[in-house]
């Protein structure tokens, strides 16, 4: 108000000066400093090189407003509006919701000329011809040990972040207990699965929004850390955290040329190492990306990594897998 009350002042002498006066009390705003006391009596002392660097100033600053603004302005004005399509769900016996995917093609890969594309990453089309559920979340460490009956690695941390640094293999051996637990097949999601169902049946790079700040927690924005499973917003089928917070193991081995099938392809010829997706809260947002492609070794322990799940529907045939 200060600031309001001396810029409409009757009195001229109580006025500031111009602009660039105006500006050091903006700045000082900005900054958290007092404002400047008798500004008018000040400016009129100062040398010409000083007014010329102030006036400098007041540029550089209304610049750097302007750049905020406009960095901030598009994001929000061409987000997506997500609306769930409401695909049918189901809870099972950990608490765990699953979402089931209608069977369709989609896009898979990124567009020659897409930003940020790997060079593995080839678009191309992919029939999925087996509706299968998927977990709306990642698997928390109280999940996992419900299951596994051991605490997963780090003990202490809270146990509803997602449980992490768990290789391929306990994730499929969490798969398969739990499986036996309710009479029903549980597995790592295919490689093409977890794409489909990370862009909801588009190949945006980032799906739900469309802006990777309102889907996922990255090295940029992460703090460092693990954050709560659905903290931030999910994707139109319902899904959180498909772009970082942990990264993902699929059920795949890794190649950097996909598999030439079309419909339901799944990659099993060994390679060493297993597909990751979704980036991770300690990686770049690119590799956050709906295409993004990773590889580990079936028994890495990487401390960013864990999983999500997928129950076959009793419906539909059962892929042949070889699971070892």
């Amino acid at each position: 108000m200060e600031i309001l009350h001396r810029a409409l002042s009757n009195a001229p002498q109580d006025r500031y000066i111009d602009a660039a006066a105006l500006a050091l009390d903006l700045e000082a705003i900005t900054l958290g400093r007092p404002l400047v006391l008798d500004l008018a009596w000040q400016w009129r002392g100062r040398t010409l090189s000083r007014r010329i660097a102030i006036a400098l100033l007041a540029l550089l600053l209304s610049l750097t407003l302007m750049g905020v603004a406009w960095s901030v302005w598009p994001r929000s004005k061409f987000k997506q509006p997500v609306t769930d399509f409401g695909l049918p769900k189901m809870t099972n016996s950990l608490g765990m919701t699953l979402v089931k995917t209608p069977a369709a093609s989609f896009g898979m890969g990124a567009p020659a000329n897409a930003d940020l594309r790997g060079d593995d990453e080839r678009a191309h089309t992919v029939r999925i011809s087996i509706p299968f559920w998927i977990s709306t979340k990642e698997v928390t460490r109280a999940q996992y040990r419900q299951i596994m009956q051991t605490p997963p690695p780090t003990p202490g941390v809270d146990e509803q972040l997602p449980v992490t640094g768990v290789s391929w293999n306990q994730a499929m051996e969490f798969c398969r207990s739990l499986g036996e637990r309710e009479a029903c097949r549980y597995r790592l999601p295919f490689e093409s699965e977890w794409e489909y169902a990370c862009g909801a049946g588009s190949n945006a790079p980032w799906s739900g929004t469309g802006d990777v700040e309102d889907m996922g927690w990255t090295a940029p924005n992460s703090g460092g850390r693990l954050h709560h499973p659905g903290e931030k917003q999910y994707n139109h089928w319902g899904l959180h955290d498909m772009h970082g917070n942990a990264a993902e193991w699929c059920w795949d081995w890794y190649n950097r040329i996909y598999p030439t099938t079309e419909v339901d392809p799944v990659f099993r010829d060994r390679t060493g190492l297993r597909v990751v997706r979704g980036g991770s809260y300690a990686r770049a947002a690119d590799k956050s990306r709906t295409s993004a492609r990773d590889g580990e070794r079936p028994d890495s322990l990487r401390a960013d990594l864990g999983f999500r799940v997928v129950r076959e529907d009793p419906d539909a045939p059962s892929p042949p897998l070889d699971e070892h």
